[in-house]
């Protein structure tokens, strides 16, 4: 077992698996079925990114902005890295565009991939405005 602290970030590497500590990770992590949450500017200090709840299967996510824009990304476990990093299988929409002040709602399937399920991350696309978002995943 090898220990590396890089950055701010904790990496356990047992047996070829790599680990990180979600609480070193610059993204919150939405473990809820619903919930309300800020979202830094991609040039601010603080968290621009938020992981929404991922059960397999398919489900209705609504999703309010307060304010500001951001982007829903659908991504799928590529083992080359150990990242989600890959589009999400058969065809599925990988990316959703939200805009100021509006409520979105998407049935989305969240599949696997190679073992691990699909994530779903909103990220806030501006800059230097903080946005405000909520969640409801029925």
């Amino acid at each position: 077992m090898v220990a590396v602290l890089s950055m701010m970030i904790i990496v356990l590497i047992v047996s070829g698996m790599v680990f990180l500590h979600k609480r070193f990770l610059r993204v919150i992590v939405c473990d809820n079925n619903e919930g309300a949450h800020e979202l830094s500017g991609q040039f601010k200090a603080g968290v621009s990114s938020a992981l929404l709840p991922n059960p397999k299967g398919v489900h209705t996510y609504r999703i309010m902005i307060s304010n500001g824009k951001a982007r829903l990304n659908l991504c799928s476990y590529n083992p080359d890295g150990a990242t989600w990093s890959l589009p999400p299988n058969n065809n599925r929409q990988a990316h959703f565009d939200l805009d100021i002040g509006g409520t979105y709602t998407y049935e989305i399937t969240i599949g696997d991939s190679f073992g691990e399920n699909d994530r779903l991350e909103l990220v806030n696309t501006n800059p230097r405005q903080t946005i405000r978002f909520s969640y409801v995943l029925d």
